[in-house]
């Protein structure tokens, strides 16, 4: 879970990205999430990863 925090936290950051906006834009509080507090499901992921341009398979590439 704290890898997947990690990743989604790292995703938003390097493009310059604050948590307010992905909320704006996706309708999802991703506060919890990046913080490992509260389990993501598929759907979210997926949602997360359209939005940052990745499939799940690049998402989880390395993890």
């Amino acid at each position: 879970m704290q890898a997947i925090a990690l990743r989604l936290r790292e995703l938003r950051s390097q493009r310059g990205l604050s948590q307010y906006t992905v909320y704006m834009d996706t309708d999802l509080n991703i506060g919890n999430l990046e913080l490992g507090r509260t389990n993501i499901t598929v759907s979210t992921l997926s949602i997360l990863c359209n939005y940052y341009g990745l499939t799940l398979e690049e998402f989880f590439k390395g993890l």
